[in-house]
């Protein structure tokens, strides 16, 4: 299991009342990356422990491009 914390108060959500997380989920599973909140400011990746290198990457340029997309 993997914690990814995000920034208090990100300004890509600013003016919703939804937890950072759970929109940052929200936009993880339009990419399709499955994910869940872990709290208010933590998404948790859940890994498969035979995970292979190419899907870790996968899932990298998945949760870069997101962010990339939601800091533009």
């Amino acid at each position: 299991m993997l914690g990814v914390v995000l920034q208090d108060k990100p300004p890509a959500f600013a003016g919703s009342d939804k937890y950072p997380s759970l929109q940052m989920v929200n936009h993880l599973h339009q990419a399709g990356m499955l994910t869940v909140p872990a709290g208010t400011n933590v998404i948790r990746l859940l890994p498969a422990l035979n995970l292979k290198k190419p899907q870790a990457e996968e899932a990298l340029d998945l949760l870069r491009g997101t962010l990339k997309r939601l800091n533009s």
